[in-house]
């Protein structure tokens, strides 16, 4: 009779959930019995009563299914029991007290029943009874007050395993819900400590096992439980070996073992063995076939953990695999018994869609979302207390599918829903305990994404309070259970920095990503793949903030480190990283071009797109959207370069492969759309096709407004810095009026958005003041052009004075429309040192990239004329020659993107050595001039022409004074000719 019930209740013990204060309480009775032993019968006698009372319990959890499975909500058999024993709502004033007493006077009742029923068949169970209760009577008052204590404890432990049933939305580093056996893991440690109710299983064992003998069998399901614990311990070979040998003991046993036990041992050991896993999956589809009833639950159980496993392994497609055998299993399971696994089947399906949406397979991913929620929300309705939580993860989990799908506006809603249901929860629990602190961690999960889904909506303050908010809730719980894993601590203040990035706030962001990347690299390394892949996650983070702040040398590292972690794991793992690489190839070209490093730059920006392209060949609808951004980047490169042609090419490439995508959301495939076609734009200026460029920017109007009617708060900043750049365009083709109006919407835009900010658009102003004051100069209104341009100094200033890296250039810009003011309202000298100011800035540069030695030579050129206008014409002829040296080396490097330039300049030396009547110098300088045009008037003979021509009669003119007079006909002629 004790071996049976010791069989049975062991096979009970590790499903019945961290009830540690009833094993404790029972082995409190078990010391009692140890007091007896030197009476067999006694002892025999009393050990079969606690069984039983221990037994009787269990059929109570499992009768309610109070049974902590992987993918079960404990909290949700909790309030069944709760409702079982006639109590309503958990916070019915004195509930515990009522209940003690019921489940005490129930257990004493309990006891009493059973000596009348050990009586022979045939006695007086009276007498019988009177007849045992002698062999008790000494122990009366221990035993009492250990059954007291067992049920008390019991049902006071139990509305309190609801945080056991903890789960993360982050399926890279966590199982979701893998409890009692299959322990709730994150990075790679359990993140509750559950192990102490196997340790009190074995505890209570071994208690046992110095009074009655334990069959093989159960020896080595003692040693599967050890195994567990050695696991979580991190004694990793201990466990496998421990498992390994458990496993070995079952297969001798043969028939004599309980069926299941086998495939349990072996599920046991598949959290440290790939290939048991499979073999677990094997013997229970034979006995589910066989016993399809009994042991499709498990079949179903050792699918999901064999999807689970498979997927810690980064072999995505086999765990979806089996993931999706584990929902049929569950269906099945679900329409013959509702009541039992429909909560099974909805976190299957939840998990399902989260396994889709990790290979991008969104639309399957937001129907078997869609479907997981109607049975939630199902369930909520009956019982909101206990699946609420459980309907808000969905949310969660629907937000970020619809983030991935380009809809922000619903991913906005559905991710405000479920912040919402965690508020509820918290509130409800008036008294803080683990279920607050659940409902607490998971809130402070969905406001990270809820910061994310309103920074994609350009809602950077809201986006921000969240963000804080996240930081704040994760703070309060690191320190209060140390015990919670800290690495959605690191992805919160990872998400902070973000947003004050978004801000402005360069400096704080760079602070929050230091203090994500010094706390992730203290964590336990949990899978050393996802390791890498967070800690370069985290490293762009910061490099995102070291170039905001101009720190352009330490972002390079972070970058190059960043490459480093992605080439590893692309290598072993291509198929899950390789899109990574890619990003982070885009980066690094960034950061290169920050540096001047711009052969560097446009190399790494080559290798991203040359790897996205393989990528998009096999999977266009994942990897296409990535490969525009790949382009756009290329295509700056290319432009840095001087490779004009070819950046135009890449930029009409991205924009034609954008056009192809699908349109989830219109704002959104707009609004990258308008990005595109801004580069574009900016491709074109250089070349001097001012007509093309302003019919780019005309579409990004097209696109931006529309955008910005609906929504004003999140595009009317891009609106106004596209009307800027019309602006620049329409001065550029001498269409002053038209820019001028532009310029003046621009700058009341920016005004109406500084209201609120004053400071963060500031740059914007000061370039719609620069436009303004531009279009007034063309206009003969040299006093308004001088009042707006002193605004825009004046802001440009501060600017550059808070991050020189960053403004000094829009700075130098803006002296050089200042020095055009002061030249065009008679004070030329002020303007000559503006101009030499702006030299100096340009000649400081660290940065000295070819589009920045290209400026430089500009500012010299004009520094050049306005030193000739001040009476300073040798200073001015010694500009002129190093301005074509500049433009020599350039042309020397990239003679496609700067042979025009150097040809420009040379005619311009020519115009000063005749000045100083240098003649032939100046004859020198002037024909190489026109051997420079002549290959480029035969490519492209509009843009080069009228220049082309002017060189011509700067020929002629000086082969005539120098006496040279059928040379200079010819060249005349020719001249006239164009």
């Amino acid at each position: 009779m004790i071996l049976t019930l010791l069989k049975f209740i062991a096979a009970r013990i590790p499903h019945a959930g961290p009830l540690s204060d009833v094993l404790g309480a029972t082995l409190a009775l078990l010391g009692i019995v140890k007091q007896m032993r030197d009476s067999r019968d006694d002892c025999d006698y009393l050990i079969e009563r606690i069984l039983l009372l221990l037994n009787y319990l269990l059929e109570d959890l499992e009768r309610t299914r109070i049974r902590i499975e992987d993918d079960t909500s404990t909290a949700g058999r909790v309030l069944q029991l709760l409702r079982r024993c006639g109590i309503e709502t958990a916070e019915q004033p004195g509930f515990r007290q009522s209940m003690f007493e019921q489940i005490s006077q129930d257990v004493r009742s309990r006891v009493a029943s059973i000596r009348e029923t050990d009586a022979p068949d045939g006695a007086d169970r009276g007498s019988s009874g009177d007849q045992q209760r002698p062999r008790v009577d000494k122990y009366t008052e221990h035993l009492v007050d250990c059954v007291d204590d067992l049920t008390k404890h019991c049902y006071k432990c139990l509305p309190e395993i609801s945080f056991n049933s903890i789960r993360s939305t982050d399926l890279s580093v966590v199982g979701r819900g893998i409890v009692s056996r299959y322990h709730i893991r994150q990075c790679g440690k359990p993140t509750i400590q559950l192990c102490e109710t196997e340790i009190k299983t074995l505890e209570l064992l071994n208690q046992l096992e110095d009074i009655v003998d334990i069959s093989a069998d159960k020896l080595a399901e003692k040693m599967s439980d050890l195994s567990l614990n050695l696991h979580d311990l991190g004694m990793q070979e201990e466990a496998l070996g421990m498992q390994t040998f458990c496993v070995i003991l079952y297969r001798g046993l043969g028939p004599r073992g309980a069926p299941r036990n086998l495939p349990l041992s072996l599920d046991n050991l598949a959290l440290r063995h790939a290939d048991a896993n499979y073999k677990a999956v094997e013997i229970y589809r034979k006995l589910a076939s066989k016993y399809s009833s009994a042991f499709q639950p498990y079949l179903s159980m050792a699918l999901r953990n064999l999807s689970l496993h498979l997927s810690l392994l980064n072999r995505p497609q086999e765990a979806l695999v089996a993931r999706c055998q584990a929902v049929e299993l569950d269906q099945m399971l679900a329409k013959s018994y509702p009541s039992i696994f429909k909560s099974a089947l909805t976190w299957s399906l939840e998990n399902l869609s989260r396994r889709l949406s990790s290979l991008n397979h969104m639309e399957e991913a937001l129907e078997a979302n869609r479907e997981a929620m109607m049975l939630f929300r199902h369930l909520a309705e009956g019982c909101p207390a206990v699946f609420e939580c459980d309907l808000a993860s969905s949310l969660h989990t629907l937000s970020d599918i619809l983030r991935a799908r380009d809809q922000p506006e619903e991913a906005l809603e559905a991710i405000q829903e479920a912040v919402g249901m965690y508020r509820r929860q918290i509130i409800s629990c008036s008294v803080p305990n683990r279920l607050h602190d659940l409902a607490s961690l998971l809130q402070a999960m969905s406001l990270y994404t809820l910061s994310s889904c309103l920074s994609d909506l350009d809602v950077r303050k809201e986006a921000f309070d969240a963000a804080e908010k996240a930081v704040c809730l994760h703070q309060t719980l690191s320190a209060e259970n140390p015990d919670i894993s800290k690495l959605h601590l690191v992805f919160s203040l990872h998400g902070l920095s973000c947003q004050l990035s978004a801000l402005g706030r360069y400096s704080e962001a760079l602070a929050a990503s230091q203090e994500a990347i010094d706390l992730h690299s203290q964590l336990p390394q949990y899978p050393p793949t996802s390791f890498k892949a967070d800690h370069a996650r985290f490293l762009a983070g910061l490099v995102s903030d070291l170039h905001s702040l101009g720190c352009n040398e330490e972002a390079l590292q972070a970058i190059q480190e960043v490459v480093h972690l992605h080439r590893e794991l692309a290598k072993n793992h291509p198929a899950t990283y390789s899109g990574g690489l890619a990003v982070s190839l885009w980066d690094l070209s960034i950061c290169h071009c920050a540096l001047g490093h711009q052969a560097e730059s446009l190399k790494a920006a080559q290798a991203a797109v040359n790897l996205q392209r393989c990528l998009a060949a096999d999977c266009p609808a994942e990897f296409n959207p990535f490969l525009t951004l790949c382009l756009d980047i290329l295509s700056d490169c290319l432009g840095n370069n001087s490779y004009r042609q070819d950046a135009v090419k890449a930029i009409q490439e991205a924009i034609e492969v954008h056009k192809q995508l699908p349109v989830r959301s219109p704002d959104t495939f707009n609004s990258k759309l308008a990005a595109f076609y801004v580069t574009l734009s900016d491709s074109l200026s250089p070349m001097g096709r001012h007509e093309e460029a302003l019919d780019a920017m005309q579409q990004v109007l097209a696109l931006r407004r529309p955008l910005a009617k609906v929504h004003p708060a999140v595009f009317n900043a891009s609106l106004a810095s596209t009307l800027n750049r019309c602006s620049s365009c329409l001065i550029a083709l001498g269409r002053v009026k038209e820019a001028l109006e532009i310029s003046r919407e621009a700058l009341m835009l920016y005004q109406q958005l500084a209201t609120d900010d004053p400071r963060s658009f500031d740059d914007g102003i000061a370039k719609s003041q620069r436009n303004i004051s531009r279009c007034r100069t063309m206009l003969e209104q040299p006093s308004n052009a001088l009042e707006a341009v002193l605004e825009a100094v004046r802001l440009n200033q501060q600017l550059a004075a808070e991050n020189p890296e960053r403004y000094n250039l829009e700075l130098a810009e803006t002296l050089a429309e200042f020095s055009n003011c002061l030249d065009a309202v008679g004070r030329p000298g002020e303007a000559l040192q503006v101009t030499e100011k702006r030299v100096t800035m340009y000649r400081e540069l660290v940065d000295m990239t070819p589009a920045n030695r290209c400026h430089l030579g500009i500012l010299l050129c004009d520094l050049t004329s306005q030193l000739f206008q001040n009476g300073r014409e040798l200073e001015g002829l010694g500009i002129a020659e190093e301005t074509v040296k500049i433009y020599r080396s350039l042309a020397h490097e990239q003679p496609d993107g700067y042979n025009a330039d150097l040809a420009a300049t040379l005619r311009d030396l020519s115009t000063y050595f005749y000045y100083f009547d240098r003649v032939e110098d100046a004859l020198g300088a002037i024909e190489e001039a026109v051997a420079l045009f002549q290959p480029l008037i035969a490519d492209c003979p509009t843009d080069y022409k009228a220049i082309f021509a002017e060189c011509l009669q700067c020929l002629s003119h000086y082969l005539r004074d120098l006496d040279r007079p059928e040379e200079a006909l010819q060249a005349s002629l020719e001249a006239t000719l164009l």
